[in-house]
């Protein structure tokens, strides 16, 4: 995925005819955290109750999150077949959310590998690990990319 230009607050990306199916695979995942992951760690501060608005919280927010990403999926005014793939229009705002999306994913899928320290491939991949190895390095391919889009002048 590449920009191709910055016009105002719109993006548009080149996606690769290979790329848009690795892309929806991997979205497809999200959510990857599990619901049951303790955000508020053990301070004092993170009582059963505050943890248990907060997941129900997060659970609203995922499925808000599916929704929007379902939609903007199949908007086809955004998403234009071309020769060589498609080209895929975002706003700064779409990016900001869809990078939470896919840092879901990667933190999720990291979470799921048992949360190496150092060398997320330094884990045994075998039939129930190798998704979320897939899914944590394909996240975050896709993340630099929106991240290079935000911080470039607009030349692709």
């Amino acid at each position: 995925m590449k920009l191709l230009k910055k016009h105002g607050d719109a993006f548009t990306f080149h996606l690769p005819a290979r790329e848009k199916p690795l892309l929806l695979t991997v979205l497809d995942r999200y959510p990857v955290v599990p619901a049951t992951h303790p955000f508020l760690g053990n301070s004092a501060a993170g009582t059963a109750v505050d943890q248990r608005l907060l997941d129900e919280a997060l659970a609203e927010q995922r499925q808000e999150n599916k929704r929007r990403l379902k939609t903007l999926l199949k908007d086809e005014r955004r998403m234009k077949q071309t020769v060589t793939g498609f080209h895929w229009v975002l706003t700064a705002a779409d990016i900001e959310w869809l990078l939470q999306v896919l840092n879901d994913i990667r933190i999720g899928s990291w979470i799921h590998l048992g949360s190496p320290d150092q060398d997320p491939w330094n884990v045994e991949l075998s039939e129930a690990t190798v998704p979320h190895a897939w899914s944590m390095e394909l996240a975050g391919f896709f993340e630099v990319a929106l991240l290079e889009a935000l911080k470039s002048d607009g030349a692709g």
